[in-house]
């Protein structure tokens, strides 16, 4: 397989060096190589994957609308993107495959929740149909429908791992005592719900959003090697990703929404001066055994109200 791999990039190569292109860097990842390629200007990722079982697999990135991306896809025999009415749509090379994305991690309030969704060839377009896309597209209203749509539709294709947050500043705690931080959590609870779905779906690969080194899941996810596991930049291109975007959103909404009952108040989304006037509120009434019941203690705006 390497002497195949080799010869193939050693081929490629030629290829789009004679078609104006400079391959700029050569680096491993998972399951492959990733060449950084650029021509006049503009640089483009190329990854190419390859296995036993389903041989070279490439997948380009870069401007979606680039006609210099659309000739190396062409010339690689890339996986290729179709139009959306919004952005370039993102597939996989798969049968079956799981999409995963998490909601509330920059929120100073309210839960951190992640969800996973199971697709393949048939349910992809069904998705596409729906209108379901990156969840931060539309507005509340509009996730919450599609939320309760997908779960409601799809639900044993439907995983979420919810940490509310007084769980949430537990498990934080305990993560930076063994040198961990939020990196570690957030791959931790995309492992359990790939895990989970497992249980019940087999499928061929995980797709998520990369948030950081790829690392975190993968170590994670060491047990499962049977699952191919792509993290890619605005993964949410792809319909599994997007409602389990969708689905992740609806669920923070959810919990958000319950904990005003615990704060005794309305509380905002993000980590701006809204969300400050209520913490310092909230600090003010029940002091800060009130506010680690639904806050994320380790943002800075913590230290700011002492």
């Amino acid at each position: 397989m390497k002497q195949q791999l080799g010869e193939w990039l050693e081929e490629a190569r030629k290829i789009i060096e004679e078609a104006g292109f400079v391959l700029e860097k050569t680096r491993e990842i998972q399951y492959g190589i990733q060449w950084l390629v650029s021509r006049e200007g503009t640089s483009f990722p190329v990854n190419i994957y390859h296995s036993k079982k389903r041989g070279i697999t490439v997948v380009c990135g870069g401007k979606c609308d680039s006609a210099a991306r659309v000739e190396l896809e062409r010339m690689l025999g890339a996986v290729k993107t179709k139009e959306s009415t919004t952005e370039d749509l993102l597939e996989m090379p798969f049968a079956s495959w799981v999409g995963t994305d998490e909601a509330g991690k920059g929120d100073y309030f309210g839960p951190l929740v992640v969800a996973g969704f199971v697709a393949d060839r048939a349910i992809a377009p069904v998705l596409t149909e729906m209108g379901i896309r990156d969840s931060k597209s539309m507005n509340n209203a509009r996730v919450t429908a599609l939320g309760r749509d997908i779960q409601r539709r799809f639900g044993d294709r439907v995983e979420v791992v919810e940490i509310p947050p007084h769980r949430y500043n537990r498990v934080i705690e305990q993560f930076r005592k063994e040198g961990k931080n939020l990196n570690h959590l957030l791959g931790w609870a995309h492992a359990r719900v790939v895990e989970n779905l497992m249980k019940r779906r087999p499928f061929e690969a995980a797709l998520a959003d990369r948030f950081g080194d790829e690392k975190y899941i993968r170590e994670a996810l060491r047990s499962m090697k049977r699952v191919d596991l792509w993290q890619v930049p605005r993964a949410e291109r792809n319909p599994a990703v997007a409602a389990a975007s969708v689905v992740a959103r609806h669920r923070f909404l959810m919990g958000l929404k319950n904990l005003e009952k615990e704060a005794g108040r309305e509380i905002p989304r993000g980590a701006g001066d809204e969300v400050m006037t209520a913490a310092r509120a909230i600090c003010l009434q029940g002091g800060m055994e009130r506010l680690a019941r639904v806050a994320k203690l380790h943002f800075s705006i913590t230290k700011r109200l002492k």
